[in-house]
């Protein structure tokens, strides 16, 4: 058996999805918009904090070394 057959044979055994029209819509319209703004900067602090703490960690080891 390949993976697809199995995938195919499992997906047989799964309820179906009951989503409201509604509910559909929403998730299609974010989908679609994409990220907000916010989510945006956020992921470039994060980012940012997390490079500058491995150049202060590499500092901090050269130090050590000298």
């Amino acid at each position: 058996m390949t993976d697809e057959n199995d995938l195919k044979e499992i997906s047989r055994e799964l309820p179906a999805l009951d989503v409201d029209p509604e509910a559909a819509a929403r998730i299609a319209s974010a989908a679609r918009r994409g990220r907000p703004l916010w989510r945006v900067i956020e992921v470039v602090a994060v980012a940012l904090l997390a490079a500058g703490i491995l150049v202060w960690a590499a500092i901090k080891v050269l130090e050590a070394l000298r």
